[in-house]
This record gives C-alpha cells, structure tokens and sequence, in this order.
C-alpha cells in the first residue's frame, strides 16, 4: 500500500491510442494547408505529457507538438497541421510509470471549401452585436473616403472565385484566379452602411457558394464643439462653483454635438497646463450634450490651459474640440 507523498503504483505499461483514424475535413479553413483536432487516449495521469510527432509517408519530420494530459488521461492537440494527401503521426507518452507509444497513417483529403475573410477583421461593437464594425479604428488609409479593406476568398488553388458587395443591390468585383494556396484576393472601398459580402468559387465542374458575411461600416466621425466656457474666453474667480480659491477653481466644460449617432456614449476632456496634462471623464452624452466637473489649480496667475474635449460615435470614431483659456485665480 502507497503511503501519503509515495508515487503510486504503476499496474500496467502505459497505453496511449488515437481516438480517430480518419479526417474528414479541415478545422480552419483560412489557415494553409488541412488542419486537423486530434485527441489521444492514454493511462497517464494528470501533469505527464504527450508529444504528437507529425510525419509524411516518407518519414520526413512535419513537426513536433507535446501536450499535457487531462484528469481523464487525455491529450489534445487543436489545428494540427496536416502533409497531403497523408500523414503519419506517432504519439509518445511519458510518466511516472514509464513511456508509451501509437502511431497511425491517415489519409488528408484537400477539401473544397468557399470561405471569406475580411481584413483587418471587423471590430467587435457590443452596439451592433453581433455584427462586426469596420470604423476608423482599424481602416488602414483612414485618410481616403470609405474604409480600405482586403476581402480574400478561400477556396482551392487554381480553381477562380467571384466577389459580390450587397448593399441594396449587388455588385460584383469580377472573377479571379486563386493563388497556390487556394486564396483569391481583393482590394475594396467599402463605403458607410450596412453592407453584405459573399463570395462563388467554381472549379472541376463544380460551383460552390459561401456564406454571406454581414458588417457594419462607419468611418464618418461625428462633430462636436466645446460650447462653455466659450472657447477663448477669460475664466475667473466668477466661475468657480463653490466660492472658494482656496480648494482650486471648480467649474463645467460642455460640449455639443448633433450626431444622433453619439447618444449614450461617454466621452473625455483632456486639460493642458504647463506641458502637464490631466484626463477627466466625462457624461454620457444625453440630448446632443456631455459635461465634466473640473477643478482647476494654477500654478500662477494669469496661467494659459488647454482643453481638448472628445466624443465618439457607436462605432468608435471621434471627434475632439481644442479651446485655451487663460485663467485668473485671485
């Protein structure tokens, strides 16, 4: 009988087995190549390892992944990389009770498939959930109108796919050829709106259709002004809410905006003394208005500050109002 801290007895020689003996289709499409998910049963107790040597028929080294297992003595290995049209693979376990080992020679079917991909890959927006954003957050060239987006279709190599934009009606962007890695690509505006893309890829006689992805584009940013104090204007002891210099300057900035689009979301004002500068948090915007509550600490008087006050739209793009103040605390 073990007693407490004493390895536990070994009853028998390690096993370890794959699960499965056969792919039947590629876990990432986008990803080159087949990948597969590959479990690996074994007698091993939790905190041994499994390394999972990936070959191709003529024993050439693929690649090399190790993996713990499980409270289940299970090991699992996700998008494994796959050689076509087979591959060998051998698992190697090792314990405390000592080493154990299966290999397996599966066939790698290449899949036809017709997938899209966005890039850059639209923004998660908690607003437009579950569609996707495409703002200027992420536009590559947010300088040029619209969103600058790369839209590639995946597919087969050497068979051709054809793009279509749906936004009211539907536009195709033309037939082209997919690459060596079965990806065909193309460089489009996509202008503000609700917009669709899907994709057919056609080859060996046969036509294949893909989803439609659905995304959101707005790359227009809102207007906003900062509207008190009036930009350039003198604040004084006359502004300070509560009568006394002696705990600083405290008074509202507000800001205005007549984007409907901007409604709910908070904002931020930024002041400036000296190079110095402070972020203040700001309300949510209600009835095309945002304010924060600042107090205000000159060094000297008169002392010269700065305010930059930003919005954002539901999409994320902003807008920001400067204004500077010379402020006389006395």
């Amino acid at each position: 009988m073990a007693g407490c801290g004493d390895v536990p007895a070994c009853q028998s020689e390690v096993f370890v087995a794959f699960t499965q003996t056969t792919v039947t289709s590629d876990a990432d499409d986008f990803a080159p190549g087949v990948q597969a998910n590959i479990r690996i049963r074994t007698s091993l107790r939790i905190g041994d390892v499994v390394e999972l040597e990936i070959l191709d028929t003529g024993g050439a080294l693929q690649g090399t992944v190790t993996r713990g297992v499980d409270r289940d003595g299970i090991a699992v290995f996700d998008y494994v990389t796959l050689p076509t049209p087979r591959a060998v693979l051998r698992a190697t376990g090792s314990g405390l009770c000592g080493r154990g080992q299966d290999q397996i020679t599966i066939d790698v079917p290449v899949g036809a498939t017709c997938r899209l991909d966005i890039s850059p890959a639209p923004e998660r927006n908690a607003h437009y959930a579950p569609l996707g954003v495409l703002s200027t957050r992420s536009d590559p060239d947010p300088v040029t109108p619209g969103y600058q987006a790369t839209i590639r279709a995946v597919t087969r190599p050497g068979w051709t796919a054809q793009l279509y934009r749906i936004a009211g009606e539907e536009q195709s962007f033309g037939e082209i050829a997919a690459d060596d890695d079965g990806v065909a690509t193309w460089a489009v505006t996509v202008i503000d709106g609700l917009v669709g893309f899907r994709a057919t890829c056609r080859g060996q006689g046969t036509e294949l259709a893909s989803p439609t992805t659905t995304v959101v584009a707005d790359t227009t940013p809102p207007g906003c002004e900062i509207v008190a104090p009036a930009p350039g204007a003198t604040i004084t002891a006359a502004w300070d809410e509560n009568h006394d210099l002696g705990d600083g300057l405290q008074l509202a900035v507000a800001a205005r905006t007549a984007d409907l689009d901007v409604a709910g979301e908070p904002g931020s004002l930024t002041i400036t003394e000296g190079g110095v500068a402070a972020v203040v948090p700001t309300s949510a915007v209600a009835d095309g208005a945002s304010r924060a509550e600042v107090t205000l600490l000159p060094p000297i008087t008169p002392a010269t500050y700065d305010f930059a006050f930003t919005l954002h739209d539901h999409a994320g793009n902003a807008c920001m109002s400067l204004a500077t103040y010379e402020v006389i605390s006395q």
